[in-house]
């Protein structure tokens, strides 16, 4: 097992006080082509005041690291984690965002780039809705969606 795997796991056990926590983006990339990579980003339904509460109820501190964006940071001794509540764009121009909450990993995900960095990885497994890992096995660079939009 990788180190990315490997941080994928622990990150995914530490943090299982969440609703349909999951891994997501570059770190589930990374671990798909057994890269090594220090940055593990995750996503929860939950809202960031579920978040807060649930992590501080553990003696965790959390730091309000986006709230505006749905991001905190959960700080424990197991290390510093980066939660953002699900997302969905409501409007874009290409470099920034107006978002609102999401319901399911599958909306989160549609907002990213490339379909390789639309991948996540929680207790349902790995969720690739748009065939990011079919796309890292032949090289493929592909946006999600149109490039326009």
């Amino acid at each position: 097992m990788n180190t990315t795997e490997s941080r994928i796991r622990e990150a995914l056990h530490q943090l299982d006080f969440l609703s349909d926590v999951a891994v997501v983006g570059g770190a589930v990339r990374d671990a798909e082509i057994g890269r090594n990579s220090d940055d593990i980003d995750l996503a929860t339904s939950d809202r960031p005041e579920e978040v807060i509460r649930k992590s501080e109820e553990r003696g965790w501190k959390v730091v309000e690291t986006g709230i505006d964006h749905g991001t905190v940071t959960a700080i424990s001794t197991a290390g510093e984690f980066e939660i953002t509540t699900f997302r969905r764009d409501v409007s874009t121009d290409g470099r920034n965002a107006t978002v609102e909450f999401a319901d399911s990993i599958e909306e989160d995900l549609k907002r990213r780039d490339f379909t390789i960095n639309a991948m996540a990885r929680g207790e349902m497994g790995l969720v690739d809705p748009f065939g990011g890992r079919e796309d890292l096995e032949e090289g493929r660079i592909t946006t999600v969606g149109s490039p326009k939009q």
